[in-house]
């Protein structure tokens, strides 16, 4: 549990963000333009896949939990979500256009090459247990 201060401010968190901004900033001095921009534009890609996970989670456990159930009744469940994985897509692909956005592009997909290797290596070689909850727990 992360520890708070007597506002009930996770400080440690705050820190790091803060660090994180510092360095960022240092960052826009020191590297030249081209690369600066290659690092912003894949965090902000990877920043959009995260809503593109989110949506594609939703999109899961509706149909886990059913959607016939009253309070989850929706007539444009589905539609707005598969319409906002499109309009992800379609954002993502226009990074493709220019010519500097590509190769920011290019280190988000190796980002997240990296990130599903480690799931799945972790997941065949460490101690990670899947956990499955049935359709009654939800």
């Amino acid at each position: 549990m992360q520890k708070k201060n007597s506002r009930g401010v996770a400080s440690g968190a705050l820190m790091l963000s803060g660090i994180g901004l510092a360095i960022s900033v240092l960052f826009s001095f020191l590297l030249p333009d081209t690369v600066y921009e290659y690092m912003t534009t894949s965090a902000g890609i990877m920043l959009i896949l995260n809503w593109l996970i989110i949506l594609a989670s939703h999109i899961k456990k509706r149909k886990l939990i059913g959607a016939e159930e009253e309070h989850y009744r929706s007539a444009s469940y589905p539609v707005t979500s598969y319409l906002g994985i499109a309009l992800i897509a379609f954002t993502i692909a226009g990074s493709l256009l220019h010519t500097n956005q590509r190769v920011g592009f290019f280190i988000s997909l190796g980002f997240v090459a990296v990130i599903l290797g480690a799931y799945f290596l972790g997941s065949r070689f460490g101690k990670f247990k899947k956990v499955h909850k049935s359709e009654e727990e939800y």
